[in-house]
């Protein structure tokens, strides 16, 4: 199955469901700083991204829960990169391959 198809398949319970995703993704492999609910920190590596979220292949012990609030940033490995965005995002699925987010929107203060 490719990302294009109608229907997915369950990662965990193997059950067939029709695809409801809004937006089209592609995969892509970017190492990121992933902040839990409980400031406890993981690096992980993004699986696959969209305009409405991403799926990062990271674990937290324990895992956070579904509408946890997440904060992300991508890592560089040069030295003089300019400091990267931090990002809020929600917890909507978790796979055993990783955690699905949807980026939220920023607030002003």
């Amino acid at each position: 199955m490719g990302y294009g198809d109608d229907q997915l398949q369950d990662q965990t319970s193997g059950v067939m469901s029709v695809e409801r995703r809004e937006y089209g993704r592609f995969e892509v492999a970017l190492t990121l700083e992933v902040t839990g609910p409980d400031g406890d920190k993981a690096v992980g590596t993004t699986l696959n991204l969209s305009d409405g979220g991403v799926l990062v292949g990271v674990r937290f012990t324990p895992m956070p829960g579904i509408g946890d609030l997440l904060t992300a940033r991508i890592l560089s490995d040069e030295e003089d990169a300019p400091p990267r965005p931090v990002v809020t995002m929600r917890v909507i699925r978790i796979t055993e391959n990783g955690i699905a987010m949807a980026f939220v929107e920023p607030t002003s203060d």
